[in-house]
């Protein structure tokens, strides 16, 4: 996780790298899963789990990717 100025936050493919290759492989996305739409419900829980810390961020240019952002 990144630290900047607005707190801390995993880039899209920080989240990816994480969903397939760093969690317990119980729970790893596997090859032919759309990793998309698991990224999307794995973003939609965090908010609904942490209303107060986690926020969704785009970026403004390129491919416009969400990012989560997490604020105590």
């Amino acid at each position: 996780m990144q630290e900047r100025y607005v707190g801390k936050f995993l880039s899209s493919e920080e989240i990816v790298h994480f969903l397939k290759y760093e969690i317990d492989e119980l729970y790893r996305v596997r090859e032919g899963h759309n990793i998309r739409q698991t990224k999307k419900e794995v973003l939609d829980k965090a908010i609904k789990l942490l209303p107060n810390n986690v926020f969704l961020s785009q970026k403004s240019h390129g491919r416009k990717n969400r990012r989560m952002i997490y604020q105590p």
